[in-house]
């Protein structure tokens, strides 16, 4: 028989913020703010947040630059200031007097919007924040033309012109961190035109300081990414792409993660920002993944032409997969150690100054190095998203089945078999793939893959480390295990849906690594069955009070699993394509009874399904323990699940039984399994008709050839003998 088809896996939600610096460590409320906050910053709150109110214009400029130092890797801190509405008297601030005010307002709420994440966010666009930040859109871009022409300086801009890249950084952040808030502040973003102000900064990024520039690419990564009515505005224009494109092959990437060349030194013996290796290559993946984002390009622009990916964006990001995570995590608590806390700014000391010291300066670099490479991994988790498209459409039945399913079938009984669809024209139209598939030739490239990403798996010290002495590496670790493990397992299951070869070597390997992860993490059960652990329709029984504590996120575990899942995929039709643990169906049905994540849930199904079907004989009584599993929901009383996962359970069904020739066929008669199909297939139909959209289509499809596997299966003359003609007359009754 056929093997049942996968459902493509797409985009589930907006990507997370790579500057964010989680604090889930700390309690919640006021309280709990205080206690967190050092004794000797919370005591210096209260002075700070009356000087926002002051007359004089030198006092609120401190005040607002004292915040920022305030918050600086401080949570407790930031709290303290939240439930002071620091937020609200910040954005009042936006629309102050006093040009060196508005900066340092606008520099104060880009550091709460960072470092609190979507919470702040929401914060200030419930308080309206974008109504002032429109204004700033019009004073930078009114300053920005002004200074591009060279027209003469007037008097009475010259605070404007002195502070407007710094502004227009703080600005650029903000629209950033608040687009991923929430879709209506996406909405609300969209609707300011933001387009032709941000691609300024690309056109214009040899006269502008880079750092500024850069926060303009991270603008548009952020807006071009699943959001049509911006990026269209951004690909509609040649002149815009042709920058882009400019931006990302600018200079070449080494194999340490910076671009060629070394920075200059001015008489300070600072380097120049136009010169800074690491931004630059920041620069070139951010520009590699809004065009990414855009494409593909209209076919009338001459980039269209290029492939973007092999050109461009591999040979970009390939080199900064060398990077050493464990390095880099011992360098950044060695510089952490040297640094000291940052003291309060003096009044009247000039907006923007951080008198840094130079460890405090190569804490920064590293930092960047990492977010670098995480914009990198993100980006090339894109590329390794090369599933084929579902393009053709055909009637189930028609075309060649495998193993003459609907051979010597009488025609009552396949059309009753299908008669739960309710497809409106008759049919049952199920999504199919091309029977052959040429191989992408990024695909080609990429295979090579794994062997680097691998490295970047495995948690250093301080991955997960919570709470951090260095929290922005941390996070930073943290999020870079999580896009490896994401494009790993892009890039194996692009390999299955191609056929493209996975040496067994190289699968082996990533099972190795990756296990470390899912089976660090499983809750110890009794035995039951035959197996350590009880499956009671399709969900494991395990006693919530032996989970063990693990630092290790629940969206990591949740990700390798997608990873041993498409591992298994990798191998094609062998059921022995993975040298596996001998407890990894056991884990993995712990897994599935714990995760409240559905995806993750399917995954693991698929993953037992393909474990099912090894012929080893040692492997009998954990097969027998799968099958129990997989035919839980269907064995009465039935369980109602959600829609992914009980397609997971339908395809496991038919995949670990869809050969009647395979030594594990035996596990199929001894459970009454064909009895408990047909007692399920009715059940099925109900359900289905319950779901919605996309997946009632896929639902209509797998109840139907549900029943005709039921049919198939009785047709074979193993069971036919035992049931005889009789029963199969009593069936179609």
């Amino acid at each position: 028989m056929g093997k049942s088809q996968k459902k493509r896996v797409g985009k589930t939600g907006r990507r997370h913020n790579p500057v964010r610096v989680p604090d889930d460590h700390l309690g919640h409320g006021l309280a709990a703010a205080e206690s967190a906050a050092p004794a000797e910053r919370a005591a210096q709150v209260l002075p700070v947040m009356q000087k926002l109110s002051a007359p004089d214009a030198g006092d609120r400029t401190w005040a607002c630059s004292a915040i920022s130092n305030l918050i600086s890797n401080d949570p407790g801190t930031r709290r303290l200031l939240q439930g002071k509405n620091v937020v609200g008297q910040l954005i009042t601030r936006l629309s102050d007097s006093a040009e060196e005010v508005v900066v340092e307002a606008s520099g104060a709420l880009r550091n709460l919007c960072i470092d609190g994440g979507v919470e702040l966010g929401r914060e200030m666009y419930n308080k309206n924040v974008l109504s002032p930040l429109r204004t700033c859109v019009q004073k930078i871009s009114a300053t920005l033309d002004r200074i591009l022409s060279n027209t003469p300086v007037e008097p009475a801009e010259i605070p404007a012109r002195k502070l407007i890249y710094p502004f227009a950084e703080n600005v650029l952040t903000l629209f950033w961190c608040l687009s991923e808030t929430s879709q209506k502040a996406l909405t609300a973003i969209n609707a300011l035109d933001l387009a032709p102000f941000l691609l300024a900064f690309l056109l214009n990024r040899e006269q502008i300081p880079l750092p500024t520039v850069v926060a303009a690419a991270q603008c548009l990564y952020v807006l071009t990414d699943d959001n049509p009515p911006f990026l269209e505005a951004v690909r509609s224009s040649g002149e815009w792409v042709a920058a882009l494109m400019d931006a990302a092959r600018t200079g070449s990437v080494l194999p340490n993660g910076t671009t060629n060349g070394t920075p200059k030194k001015s008489d300070k013996g600072k380097a120049k920002e136009k010169d800074d290796p690491e931004r630059l290559t920041e620069l070139r993946v951010l520009a590699c993944g809004i065009l990414r984002n855009i494409s593909p390009l209209p076919s009338l622009l001459p980039a269209a032409a290029v492939d973007i990916d092999a050109q461009i964006v591999l040979p970009t990001i390939l080199p900064l997969l060398s990077l050493s995570l464990p390095a880099t995590a011992t360098r950044a608590l060695e510089l952490q150690g040297k640094a000291q806390t940052k003291p309060l700014p003096k009044k009247g000391q000039p907006p923007g100054t951080d008198h840094q010291s130079e460890e405090e300066r190569e804490l920064d670099a590293v930092e960047r190095r990492c977010r670098t490479l995480l914009m990198a991994l993100e980006v090339l988790a894109g590329v390794c998203a090369v599933l084929p498209d579902e393009v053709v459409l055909r009637p189930d039945g028609e075309g060649e089945e495998e193993g003459g399913m609907d051979e010597d079938m009488d025609e009552d009984m396949v059309a009753d078999a299908a008669d739960d669809t309710e497809e409106e024209d008759g049919e049952d139209r199920t999504p199919v793939l091309e029977a052959t598939l040429p191989l992408p030739s990024v695909l080609q490239t990429i295979l090579a893959l794994p062997a680097q990403l691998l490295p970047l798996i495995p948690a250093t010290p301080i991955s997960y480390l919570s709470p951090s002495p260095v929290p922005p590496i941390t996070s930073a670790l943290a999020q870079i295990h999580l896009r490896a493990l994401e494009a790993l397992s892009n890039l194996l299951l692009g390999a299955a849906a191609f056929g493209a070869p996975v040496p067994r070597e190289t699968r082996d390997e990533v099972w190795r690594v990756v296990w470390g992860i899912v089976g660090s993490g499983a809750e110890e059960a009794p035995k039951v069955n035959g197996v350590d652990g009880a499956a009671t329709n399709g969900t494991l029984l395990v006693d919530p009070s032996k989970a063990a504590e693990t630092k290790i996120p629940e969206e990591v575990r949740e990700a390798a699993v997608g990873v041993l899942w498409a591992c298994l995929e990798s191998g094609g039709a062998s059921a022995s394509a993975v040298e596996v643990q001998d407890d990894t169906a056991l884990k993995l049905m712990q897994i599935c009874a714990s995760s409240a994540d559905e995806d993750t849930r399917a995954r693991c199904v698929g993953s037992l399904a393909r474990l099912g079907q090894r012929t080893d004989p040692k492997h009998r009584e954990e097969n027998r323990a799968i099958a129990s599993f997989l035919f839980g929901p269907f064995t009465p009383p039935f369980t109602s699940q959600s829609a992914p996962l009980t397609l997971a359970h339908m395809h496991g069904v038919i995949d670990m039984f869809s050969d009647e020739t395979s030594p594990n066929d035996g596990v199929f008669a001894e459970g009454g399994y064909l009895q408990v199909m047909e007692q399920a297939r009715h059940w099925l139909g109900r359900e289905v008709r319950r779901w919605k959209g996309r997946e009632r289509d896929e639902g209509r499809g797998m109840v139907g050839e549900w029943g005709r596997f039921v049919l198939w299966r009785k047709s074979l003359p193993a069971l036919g003998e035992g049931a005889g003609g009789e029963g199969e007359d009593a069936m179609m009754e």
